[in-house]
């Protein structure tokens, strides 16, 4: 534990979403470490408000989903509920999350699967207090034999990282029905045990387009192979831990207050100094910020998006994406006279994900969709690699103007962050 944190080390949890910061060229070892072990904590708290308005951009979804599926509720009452959250969401989030949620909904299961509203947690003891879990939803058979988790994507389906996958099958295989904690630092209250599961399902379901992708599907026996073979690796990964590397997930690590590796530099923005909530900041940030801050606050939500990049910045995310390819083969450096031009790879980058979609980020409900694929390799990630610095600093300067997404003029935050 490092000096800057107290608490109880002897519960360890682990998610589909724990971890992989060693491998991530912007991720964090020691904040995988930190996020791992919830009875820890930061010796010195933070006491910056939190924002005004929702930043989470999937909880209202799940949260008008659990109406529908655990109390009952008709669409139209759950989405009128989203209305009445004490923490508002601007109108494009908004509009988002009632498109995500009409299209999820009103599609029909394919299995006559049954939603579950109870956890299922993995628990073990060897010194220490093991926990795994995902919070993805959750669905069964009436007899209880098949689970299926629906990982939910705020664009297209894509591919979830075999370690992902793998904490997430073996949690539906093995697992027991739990309670969400009451407190993080808390264990799951387990209820019953599965003794009936035979088999267990995994599936990418997009929000935007209503795509779905079944990442694995296999008895429990696979399940337990599959989770030898990636699981045991990735939970290791994230529990050991490593040296701290600053980045654009140091905005939401509770490490941040102590952790000497974030560089602090106040007054580097030249803005007045008041107590704000925590965002960070990128280049690309203050770009979409200075085109139109409602936009620049959107496109912190990760809502999906299409023309994200002007054509200077679409080349140059090419450019980089072909030299990250270059220095990853076979620990050859990258040399002029070895370096093949893209046009002679024959490969081409791209996903189903299309090029052409709701512009959600931009306000935009229509609902036009063209698969392409891109003729260039880009980098492995969703959005080019920009080093973020943390800061507590207001918005550039809010304004107050017709929103992309509503009738109403409303104050809205510049670059507010995720």
């Amino acid at each position: 534990m490092q000096q800057w944190m107290t608490g109880d080390e002897r519960l360890v949890r682990i998610g589909p979403g724990t971890g992989d910061g060693a491998e991530e060229m912007l991720g964090c070892p020691a904040r995988d470490a930190a996020e791992a072990r919830p009875g820890i904590r930061v010796r010195v708290p933070s006491r910056l408000p939190h924002e005004h308005l929702e930043t989470l951009t999937l909880g209202p979804v799940c949260e008008a989903l659990d109406l529908i599926e655990f109390e009952g509720e008709s669409l139209e009452r759950a989405l009128d509920a989203l209305l009445e959250r004490p923490r508002p969401l601007h109108p494009g989030h908004l509009a988002y999350a009632e498109h995500a949620v009409r299209l999820y909904a009103g599609r029909p299961d394919l299995y006559g699967l049954i939603p579950v509203k109870p956890y299922w947690v993995v628990r073990k003891d060897n010194g220490r207090r093991w926990e795994l879990y995902a919070s993805w939803r959750r669905y069964e058979s009436a007899d209880g034999s098949v689970r299926e988790y629906r990982r939910l994507r705020h664009a297209c389906a894509r591919a979830s990282k075999p370690g992902e996958i793998a904490i997430a099958a073996y949690a539906a295989a093995f697992g027991s029905s739990a309670a969400w904690p009451r407190r993080w630092p808390r264990e799951f209250a387990l209820r019953a045990s599965p003794s009936r599961v035979t088999h267990v399902r995994i599936v990418e379901t997009g929000l935007a387009d209503g795509s779905r992708n079944v990442q694995f599907e296999g008895t429990v026996d696979e399940v337990r192979a599959y989770y030898d073979a990636f699981g045991d690796a990735h939970v290791r990964s994230a529990v050991k831990g490593g040296p701290e590397r600053p980045g654009p997930f140091c905005v939401d690590c509770k490490q941040f207050t102590g952790c000497g590796a974030v560089r602090r530099s106040p007054g580097a923005l030249a803005l007045p100094s008041r107590k704000l909530p925590l965002r960070k900041v990128s280049v690309g940030d203050l770009r979409y910020h200075a085109l139109c801050p409602a936009q620049g606050f959107l496109r912190s939500l990760h809502l999906p998006q299409s023309d994200e990049y002007s054509g200077a910045a679409k080349l140059g995310r090419a450019v980089r994406g072909w030299i990250e390819a270059l220095h990853r083969r076979d620990g050859r450096p990258a040399r002029r006279r070895t370096c093949p031009l893209p046009g002679r790879t024959g490969r081409a980058a791209g996903g189903g994900c299309p090029t052409r979609r709701p512009n959600w980020a931009a306000g935009c409900s229509s609902t036009t969709w063209t698969p392409a694929r891109s003729s260039m390799p880009l980098s492995s990630s969703e959005s080019s690699p920009s080093r973020s610095v943390s800061s507590t600093t207001p918005p550039l300067r809010p304004l107050s103007l017709p929103s992309p997404i509503c009738s109403t003029a409303r104050t809205v935050p510049g670059c507010g962050g995720s």
